[in-house]
């Protein structure tokens, strides 16, 4: 029976490789000088030393362009982490042995003031809000409003 599979590619496939790779080349490089806006399918077509149509076979618009070479990058940044990542020493304690000791919890941090409420210093700071030249009107009523909750004998 014969079959129909390729195992290595042909000399035709080699090229339509070679030309999209060409393509994504010089387009990466125009858009990193230029920018996407203002780089042209003209120019990169004539970086690339291929044809307007082989543009278009290969990609359907610019845009189109401009995905396959941020995918190009997200791969080389991807590779370029794995491969530090791996050559990294292991970390100690990662190894075979003992497991570490946990980490201490943290302290127990103070707890802000409930909604609606203020601190007692921040409520005596807004009381020199209205002797205050600098400070609008309406900002002192906020603050002053806010703080009334916490202050007996005030609505």
């Amino acid at each position: 029976m014969y079959d129909n599979t390729r195992v290595t590619p042909t000399r035709r496939d080699e090229h339509v490789a070679d030309t999209r790779q060409a393509l994504v080349d010089a387009a990466r490089t125009l858009f990193t000088e230029q920018g996407f806006a203002a780089t042209g399918t003209e120019e990169i077509v004539a970086a690339a030393r291929v044809t307007r149509g082989a543009l278009y076979y290969h990609f359907h618009d610019k845009a189109d362009l401009f995905r396959a070479v941020m995918e190009q990058i997200a791969r080389e940044v991807a590779e370029h982490l794995i491969d530090a990542e791996l050559s990294r020493p292991p970390a100690p304690g990662s190894g075979p042995g003992p497991a570490p000791a946990p980490a201490p919890a943290p302290a127990q941090a103070r707890r802000p003031p409930a909604p609606g409420t203020r601190s007692a210093t921040a409520c005596a700071r807004s009381s020199t809000c209205a002797s205050s030249p600098t400070t609008s009107s309406a900002s002192c009523w906020w603050r002053d409003r806010r703080c009334s909750a916490t202050r007996p004998g005030t609505s």
